[in-house]
């Protein structure tokens, strides 16, 4: 697979995806993920959704050094009333960084690379991490979680940075 990340321009990224076929033999589960996997640690991400791929299959991934989670079909059960604010970067948006409110513990439900239905409780960056991927899948953008003036002044920093770094 030779797959480049989509831009924050693709219409790819704002598209819903549908639910994961376990029976679609034209996906192997098993050989995306282990390219996902391999494209999100050689961007130093900890998680990479399909559509950022250009795919529109209903599964993330998410990990680093110490765990690895394939989340196919993915769904939050439960998330705290309490909500936290920290900084964001996502793979599609290299040098875009954002201050994000998001849940601080998510209940979630997802199917393993097996098929198995999992449930569990995530905190700290590994909530803030499933709930990000879960929006790709949903079509909604992290960039759409901060107002338009911080957007346009983080897009015209990162500009002038990379003409300064040319």
């Amino acid at each position: 697979m030779n797959y480049e990340l989509l831009s924050e321009k693709s219409i790819l990224l704002r598209t819903i995806c549908p639910v994961w076929d376990f029976n679609n033999l034209l996906a192997n589960v098993e050989i995306l993920s282990k390219y996902m996997y391999s494209f999100m640690r050689n961007n130093n991400g900890i998680g990479l959704a399909a559509p950022q791929l250009g795919l529109l299959y209903r599964i993330f991934i998410m990990g680093d050094d110490e765990r690895f989670w394939v989340c196919i079909n993915p769904e939050i059960l439960e998330k705290s009333v309490e909500e936290v604010i920290e900084t964001e970067g996502c793979l599609s948006f290299p040098g875009l960084f954002f201050k994000v409110k998001r849940s601080e513990y998510v209940k979630v439900k997802y199917f393993d690379i097996s098929g198995n239905e999992k449930t569990e409780t995530l905190t700290g960056i590994w909530s803030r991490c499933f709930q990000h991927e879960l929006d790709h899948l949903n079509g909604v953008l992290f960039t759409e979680k901060v107002s338009k003036l911080v957007l346009d002044m983080a897009k015209k920093k990162r500009l002038k940075d990379r003409k300064k770094n040319t």
